[in-house]
């Protein structure tokens, strides 16, 4: 993340250079206004967790360009799998958010599938040694911001990972 001091103002970055995608800074302030919108509304919003599995080790083996040209290959894809409404970030390294406006529980579920299968078809296609982990949680009630969506879905993921790597866990939150 870039940060700019100018006549006592601090410049964020909102677009990761590499991927395209919001940086964490940009997420959260486009991602706070989905939740007011969200809790107008009376809608429920889906927050998703990507962690890339053995991304170090594949960054090591075949060097830094080898390893951003994945990441930027697959912010493209998240890009061609999500709607325009949906919110991506690429937080820092081969770490991902994805935040999903209006999506009750039984779509998020779709959802994750059908974005867990196509993310594994094209890591395959390319013959990336990479798998993902994902968590993610569907809030029935829009929570007071994006931070603590942040906190209360790493941990999801973290199980994932934890449990053997290379799947999804979905949590509802009423």
């Amino acid at each position: 993340m870039k940060v700019h001091s100018k006549k006592s103002k601090t410049y964020h970055a909102v677009r990761d250079e590499l991927t395209g995608l919001k940086t964490r800074h940009g997420f959260i302030r486009s991602g706070n206004k989905e939740l007011q919108k969200a809790a107008y509304w009376r809608q429920p919003i889906t927050l998703i967790y990507v962690d890339l599995d053995d991304f170090r080790k594949f960054k090591i083996k075949h060097g830094e360009s080898a390893a951003n040209s994945l990441l930027a290959k697959l912010a493209k894809q998240f890009q061609k799998e999500f709607r325009k409404c949906d919110l991506l970030a690429h937080l820092h390294g081969d770490e991902f958010l994805i935040l999903l406006p209006g999506v009750y529980p039984e779509e998020a579920v779709e959802t994750l599938h059908r974005f867990r299968a196509d993310l594994e078809e094209v890591l395959k296609k390319n013959d990336w040694p990479v798998t993902a982990s994902i968590g993610a949680v569907t809030y029935l009630t829009c929570p007071s911001s994006v931070s603590m969506m942040i906190k209360i879905v790493e941990p999801v993921m973290h199980a994932v990972k934890k449990s053997g790597k290379n799947s999804l866990k979905h949590k509802i939150v009423a």
